[in-house]
């Protein structure tokens, strides 16, 4: 990753005036996921949040034959989420236990991406009751 001075910046923007959509786009993207991260974190559950977080990320990896892993342990799922590692685990449970994950030692792999998006719907709505 290459950080920019400013005013190496600003000799890159006059050169090429494109760069500023460019940069406008990139920055609303990154905030629109921000304030999404925490809205996240101010009205769903710790288990909707868990499940949308590996919604999210799934989307990043290319699925294979047993669904999409994502190399992650409790502990930073924990942090990724503002819970802890045992709130963690009783939600990875409940994910197995309904056929929408599969976790092993360091990774989780992700077998039914629209069973969880629903799981994180119907957990937006119940907390909205």
């Amino acid at each position: 990753m290459r950080v920019w001075s400013a005013g190496d910046l600003k000799l890159l923007r006059e050169q090429h005036h494109e760069i500023e959509t460019a940069l406008a786009c990139q920055i609303n993207r990154r905030l629109r996921v921000a304030l999404q991260l925490i809205e996240e974190l101010l009205t769903l559950p710790v288990a909707a949040r868990i499940a949308s977080r590996f919604a999210q990320l799934s989307d990043l990896q290319k699925p294979s034959d047993q669904g999409v892993d994502l190399l992650l342990s409790q502990v930073d799922i924990g942090l990724m989420v503002g819970s802890t590692r045992q709130s963690v685990n009783r939600v990875v449970n409940e994910l197995r236990g309904l056929g929408l994950i599969e976790p092993l030692y360091g990774k989780i792999t992700i077998k039914d991406l629209p069973g969880l998006n629903r799981y994180v719907r119907e957990h937006h709505r119940s907390s909205e009751r």
